[in-house]
């Protein structure tokens, strides 16, 4: 069951397991950064004009917006979808069937985000492994392929959507890639794709208005 949450809960939990870095939100219609830390996130700090589009980078940066091998973090594996190309019937169906279901979602009038937390987050010398997990996400699901992950902004909870949270499940990048159909090979001894839990939790596609 999904819970919709506020945006500083959204990103308290995205970034929850990242030790340092900085949050960067883009205001495009202001053509305007800010940097926020994410050790110490406040409600009162982020900022959400009415009726605006609001963006942020998923990549923890530094205190300059900056992606190094010192702060950068990746908190999670990520998928947009737009569906307006893809028919919802064929994107419920997948996700009903995908063993590990989202950590978060952002949802707008026109765009499907969805993130799957990572219990260790990612550093920039496995920026390679996680494209390739990324794309094959986009493919299987039928969303956007990433061409540069270390620029890539996701739309924030802001006036104009809203952000749901599943129950709190963490997952490695190697799990979540062996479960995707014909990425790679499943646990040989029992034939199952390993699950932390005993059973699917998290945010289920027919929470989020898919019906």
């Amino acid at each position: 069951m999904s819970i919709k949450i506020q945006p500083l809960e959204f990103f308290n939990i995205l970034y929850k397991n990242c030790k340092e870095g900085k949050l960067e939100i883009y205001y495009p219609d202001f053509n305007e950064h800010r940097i926020f830390p994410i050790s110490n996130l406040k409600e009162k700090s982020l900022f959400f004009p009415r009726d605006r589009e609001v963006n942020f980078r998923v990549i923890a940066c530094d205190a300059k917006g900056r992606i190094d091998g010192n702060t950068a973090q990746v908190p999670a594996v990520w998928l947009e979808i737009d569906p307006n190309k893809t028919a919802k019937e064929e994107i419920k169906q997948k996700m009903e069937n995908f063993k590990f279901k989202p950590s978060l979602a952002v949802i707008s009038k026109n765009i499907r985000q969805y993130y799957w937390v990572l219990n260790v987050p990612l550093k920039l010398d496995q920026i390679e492994k996680l494209k390739d997990v990324l794309n094959k996400f986009a493919t299987y699901f039928g969303g956007t392929i990433d061409l540069s992950v270390l620029d890539r902004f996701m739309r924030a909870p802001d006036q104009l959507s809203q952000a749901f949270k599943g129950e709190p499940v963490y997952y490695d990048l190697s799990q979540l890639e062996a479960a995707i159909p014909n990425s790679g090979p499943v646990n040989s001894e029992s034939n199952e794709i390993p699950n932390p839990l005993e059973e699917s939790v998290g945010i289920m596609e027919e929470d989020l208005g898919w019906d």
